[in-house]
């Protein structure tokens, strides 16, 4: 069904929201717009995931890679808002030991 990408400044770095089916048909897109993000060096890249329905595991490896590359410029990724089958299925790869995960809930911000 497709996917999106909005890449924006932000007060301490790069927001990425990404929308839509994420695999491997949009794997190079994701990896190129992240790729794209870093090279700019921001302090924080955050990439929002809230209107993402599919996560495979070819956009988990984009993902892990990307922080492996963020770690080290010391550049801090963000994963944002993923919904209950994102997490999930982060979590059961075992990434949200690596990936930092904030959430919005109403007034704030909550970090695991």
């Amino acid at each position: 069904m497709g996917m999106s990408i909005e890449t924006r400044d932000v007060a301490d770095g790069l927001a990425v929201s990404i929308a839509g089916e994420l695999d491997v048909a949009v794997a190079d897109a994701v990896r190129q717009t992240l790729d794209a993000a870093l090279a700019r060096r921001p302090e924080v890249l955050r990439v929002d995931l809230a209107k993402v329905r599919l996560l495979d595991s070819t956009i988990m490896t984009v993902l892990w890679r990307t922080q492996k590359v963020a770690s080290a410029q010391n550049t801090r990724l963000v994963l944002r808002n993923p919904n209950e089958f994102v997490a999930h299925v982060l979590e059961v790869a075992g990434l949200l030991t690596v990936l930092r995960v904030e959430r919005e809930y109403g007034g704030g911000a909550v970090t695991g």
